[in-house]
């Protein structure tokens, strides 16, 4: 009961995912689920300072947690001098939403948006400005920046919201927390609970970074400091600030997974049958490919070795088929997280893949590899037309072949590379065997001319039918699996008679794959443990894939 009492008041906290900015009131409790894209130095801030009340002549102490901006009322001033001043620090993140985010994840997520009405937008940016200054001398509110939209036309170039994947939409915050800070990472998802703040003082005045210790403009000071005071001091009405309270990490944020772990699936393998019947007709019935596509919608890292992917190469696909956009919508449509990367030449010499460090605005410039753990990447092959790559081109086509073989992204320091570990989920489409280091590569078999259809057969499916689908998905992808020791020596003695049998065909790489399989195909079927039965499946589905391929 108290659990639901907590859920139902979490609930209706407003989401900065969900709320235009301006219908949300300043200084107050908001939620932001989001992706840690960057973090930037540590902040000083005055958590006490002293305040000298010049009416009464008296001295208060006043707490800066949970503000931008030191707050001072009028006929007051702070004695910066003052010995009972304390000064703190706390960790500012640049955060993102969740990239890749598919739209039916998110509509199930935010259902709808939750706000306080205002009367206006003009009417509640008024409110903003004033709030927490009533008592300010007038002649310090004047001196006050104004925003671009009133007028200053020297901020009305949007700044760039370091998306890592185009075509994002949804705010960026930059996240200020003051506890437990070596628990976040760059790349973690998290929801934060926290207090906005959009005061417009935090609006970056004209030269504001070109000034000496002189007072005089010094343009060399301006040319140094500008990219970096955009990027950290963007206004607070395109990215606000959210002083953390509470920090939830999470482990996932696919939405029809059941809060607790006690629920179970109701007939698994039907909704599997069905399920794999589905991504059949999507690829022109091929079974046994869309049997495989199905294992690898499954398949998630389990370690950084790693252990668990499962990435594949689906080859015989021409360029143009219209089984290559329908494969991604069924994708699209299943899972919450998903991205589409066409390999044309243009884009793999002119995309940034593997994030990278701009010292002159001092932060991480966002790549299209950085993405959050559990997202399906789809990379399109048959789009690479004949054609050199440049520099750029090669760096990106080593980046995709680390994720794929080792599920690592190196970030770029210019001086150093540093290793990123990630889990994502990759799927190849090719004419021919693909240039990337696939795990499997599974010829397509097409039987039927369904694939050239006009009508997607994923949008035929019966919204109930969709719904059972993710959630037999996000179920059977987060179950633990385990093997007993009986099923170890059926495994240990049928690897010894296979290399007897095959003079030594069958290599440790293979058996490896082969459990990989065995675990996968386990899980589809909402069990957690390997059956002899289930083994032999395993090889009949190894041996129905490799006598497709030719030998070499």
């Amino acid at each position: 009961m108290e659990e639901e009492k907590i859920f139902s008041l979490i609930i209706i906290v407003p989401s900065l995912n969900d709320t235009p900015i301006h219908r949300l009131s300043a200084n107050s409790l908001v939620k932001f689920r989001c992706m840690v894209q960057d973090m930037f130095d540590r902040e000083f801030y005055l958590g006490v300072y002293e305040v000298h009340q010049e009416e009464d002549n008296t001295n208060v102490l006043r707490c800066g947690k949970y503000y931008d901006v030191a707050r001072c009322p009028r006929n007051c001033s702070i004695d910066l001098q003052s010995d009972r001043n304390v000064t703190l620090d706390r960790q500012v993140l640049y955060c993102v939403p969740i990239p890749g985010e598919n739209q039916w994840a998110k509509e199930i997520s935010f259902p709808t948006a939750r706000y306080v009405p205002e009367p206006s937008f003009v009417s509640n940016k008024r409110r903003l400005e004033d709030c927490d200054d009533d008592e300010e001398d007038p002649d310090t509110k004047k001196q006050r920046p104004v925003d671009s939209q009133q007028g200053d036309n020297s901020n009305k170039i949007l700044p760039n919201l370091n998306f890592p994947l185009p075509n994002e939409s949804g705010p960026s915050c930059i996240v200020k927390v003051y506890e437990d800070t070596d628990n976040i990472k760059v790349n973690d998802m998290i929801e934060f609970y926290g207090i906005l703040s959009v005061d417009p003082a935090l609006i970056t005045p004209p030269n504001a970074g070109s000034v000496s210790d002189s007072g005089i403009y010094d343009p060399e000071i301006d040319m140094d400091c500008a990219e970096e005071i955009a990027a950290h001091c963007p206004a607070p009405s395109l990215v606000p600030r959210l002083h953390c309270i509470v920090a939830r990490h999470l482990p996932h944020t696919n939405p029809m997974l059941p809060v607790d772990d006690t629920s179970k699936l109701d007939k698994p393998a039907l909704i599997r049958s069905q399920l794999i019947s589905m991504l059949t007709e999507c690829i022109g019935g091929d079974a046994l490919a869309a049997e495989y596509i199905l294992l690898h919608l499954l398949s998630r890292v389990h370690d950084v070795v790693p252990v668990g992917k499962f990435s594949i190469n689906l080859a015989g696909c021409s360029v143009g088929s219209a089984c290559i956009p329908q494969l991604y919508q069924a994708i699209e449509a299943l899972v919450p997280k998903s991205h589409f990367l066409s390999m044309s030449l243009s884009a793999m010499n002119s995309a940034l893949f593997s994030p990278r460090k701009d010292y002159d605005a001092n932060r991480l410039q966002s790549g299209i590899l950085q993405l959050t753990a559990g997202t399906h990447l789809v990379l399109d092959e048959t789009a690479m037309e004949p054609g050199q790559l440049d520099p750029n081109g090669v760096k990106n086509l080593t980046a995709l072949s680390n994720v794929v073989r080792w599920q690592k992204v190196d970030y770029d320091f210019n001086y150093h590379q540093s290793e990123f570990f990630c889990d994502l989920t990759v799927l190849v489409l090719s004419e021919g065997k693909s240039i990337l280091p696939c795990d499997v590569i599974i010829p397509l078999r097409q039987r039927n001319s369904s694939a050239e259809k006009e009508n997607n057969p994923i949008g035929e499916i019966p919204f109930s039918f969709l719904q059972d689908f993710r959630t037999f998905l996000a179920v059977t992808r987060s179950l633990d699996y385990t093997v007993t020791s009986e099923m170890q020596q059926v495994l240990q003695e049928d690897f010894v008679n296979s290399r007897k049998l095959t003079n030594n065909a069958m290599t440790a790489d293979d058996f490896h794959l082969m459990l990989t399989i065995a675990r996968l195909i386990a899980l589809s079927f909402g069990q957690n443990s390997l059956t002899p039965e289930l083994w032999n499946r395993v090889k009949c589905l190894e041996r129905d894939r490799k006598s497709r391929i030719s030998p070499q």
